[in-house]
């Protein structure tokens, strides 16, 4: 009779996903919403279980990682993420599909005193749509009084949350507070190029969003960056990035020309959102190509461990047969290393710089 770890297959939990990456790997535990990092080879071991016992495995790599192998193993058991069985069958792969009926799940919108286009219309085309997350930002100072007429059509739409970038322009806390005692769907309120940074905690009866301040300026058309802070481990974000661009995929924004685009630095756009209609741009095979490119098909981006959690918005190119991020990632896959210094050492204590809208997949 076997006992122990003879003759036993290797099995993690369901709620854990391992990654390879070309110098390190992941094990991303949907339920602790924790990220491990692995060896790369222990990740490549982990992609053989449901083909191979631990011997087996062992035999692929002829006996050269035998000790490392039971070690890590070990590990993984001890730190409850995984454990042996001698009944396999009884623990197959977990298979991530993934499906929504929402034909645009987020939009970003680029607000400027020279912006030639009907915010509100814009609101409306987005809620036909399905839409569940709105960014507005705002680029140039606008007053609370003409913030809340914009946003009146969301007011009965079917947005679930709403994230305002607001420029700083000189109006007390109380009546920025207004913004959302007037739309409940605002979940998120950010004064940007502010000065010195600091959270506003609401008083009695004025919501539970607080108000956050913070010196980085909101640019016209600014791209976002990967950054390991914002890297979150759920089963559908993990889904959806096997078969889409989770930092495009159903996703629209509106720049602040009024220009429809992928995202708002992206460099073709689909006609002016005065002219054509939102839905017909989502629609068009050419928008909707963004949203197949995944990770998985670009170069660089397929060799890093983040590629299923990653939301960089850049756009993609095909030069040569292969397909390239036109944005420089400041993680380099092949070194583990970061180039830059990281958002949450720029930014400690500060608000983050805006994320697409959207991202709140869970």
């Amino acid at each position: 009779m076997k006992t122990g770890v003879q003759g036993a297959y290797f099995r993690l939990y369901n709620a854990c996903f391992p990654v390879k990456g070309a110098a390190m790997g992941l094990i991303c535990d949907v339920q602790r919403k924790e990220l491990l990092h692995i060896p790369s080879l222990l990740a490549e071991v982990l992609e053989k279980i449901y083909q191979y016992s631990v011997e087996e495995i062992k035999d692929v790599y002829d006996h050269q990682y035998d000790k490392g192998i039971d070690a890590y193993l070990a590990k993984l058991v001890e730190l409850g993420v995984g454990f042996y069985t001698h009944n396999p069958e009884a623990f197959p792969a977990v298979e991530l599909s993934w499906g929504s009926p929402l034909e645009v799940y987020a939009a970003v919108i680029e607000v400027e005193s020279v912006s030639n286009y009907d915010v509100g219309d814009v609101i409306r085309q987005l809620d036909d749509l399905g839409c569940a997350g709105l960014q507005v930002r705002f680029l140039e100072p606008f007053s609370v009084e003409d913030i809340c007429r914009m946003l009146q059509p969301a007011k009965d739409s079917r947005l679930k949350f709403i994230e305002l970038y607001i420029r700083e322009n000189g109006e007390l806390e109380e009546q920025l507070f207004r913004i959302v005692k007037e739309n409940r769907r605002v979940t998120t309120l950010v004064v940007h190029s502010a000065g010195e940074p600091r959270i506003v905690f609401p008083e009695k009866n004025a919501g539970s969003v607080n108000i956050v301040y913070t010196g980085q300026p909101v640019r016209r058309g600014q791209p976002d960056m990967a950054r390991l802070e914002n890297f979150v481990a759920s089963t559908p974000i993990l889904a959806e990035a096997r078969h889409f661009n989770i930092a495009l995929n159903r996703k629209v924004c509106i720049d602040a020309e009024g220009f429809i685009r992928n995202y708002v630095s992206h460099e073709a756009h689909f006609g002016h959102v005065s002219q054509a209609s939102i839905r017909a741009a989502v629609e068009s095979p050419a928008f909707r190509e963004k949203w197949r490119l995944h990770n998985d098909l670009i170069e660089q981006c397929r060799d890093c461990q983040y590629r299923y959690l990653c939301l960089s918005n850049s756009d993609v190119v095909e030069n040569g047969g292969k397909y390239h991020k036109k944005e420089i990632c400041d993680f380099d896959p092949y070194t583990n290393t970061w180039h830059k210094q990281t958002l949450r050492d720029q930014l400690r204590g500060d608000a983050q710089n805006p994320a697409l809208a959207g991202d709140k997949r869970e």
